[in-house]
């Protein structure tokens, strides 16, 4: 790029997943994870994911968007008389902005210790955005509650960076 330039980039795109099935053991019928079946404790397979990137750049200045969704799954209950659960869509927002102070030479001249240094502000699930898990009887499961999911939740980060030549 050349000085004063700036550049920017955007990526759409939409995973459909049309079957989903995993075999543990030869010998065992496959699991269906897209139809009421699952094989960790955050829920089946989501059908649809839909992933936004975003970022634009110039002048040493620059900042990024993520975003993701995912929709809703089922997980069947056994034969045994258990519940089935519903874990509900999930979004999250993710933003991150930076400054490379190297490209301000007024600032540099001024501190040169500054030289080489890049600093950065962020947030993660800017939204606070957590899976819901109830059961077919209208109960949340202890173990299933948000925190137990998702223990971070909204997340700031602050970075700063220094190169040394």
């Amino acid at each position: 790029m050349q000085p004063g330039q700036g550049m920017f980039n955007l990526s759409l795109t939409h995973t459909w997943r049309v079957q989903d099935e995993v075999v543990i053991r030869d010998g065992l019928a496959p699991l269906d994870l897209l139809d009421g079946d699952s094989i960790s404790g955050s829920g089946g397979q989501s059908r649809h994911e839909v992933q936004l990137q975003a970022g634009a750049f110039r002048n040493g200045y620059g900042a990024f968007l993520n975003a993701n969704w995912k929709s809703g799954t089922t997980v069947e209950g056994d034969a045994l008389g258990s519940p089935d659960l519903e874990f509900s869509d999930r979004t999250t927002v993710n933003l991150f902005a930076f400054a490379d102070l190297s490209q301000r030479k007024s600032l540099v001249a001024r501190f040169p210790f500054l030289d080489g240094t890049r600093v950065g502000v962020g947030v993660q699930n800017l939204f606070d955005d957590r899976v819901s898990a109830t059961s077919s009887d209208g109960a949340r499961p202890v173990n299933y509650q948000a925190d137990y999911l998702d223990p971070q939740g909204r997340v700031f980060r602050i970075n700063l960076r220094k190169i040394l030549f």
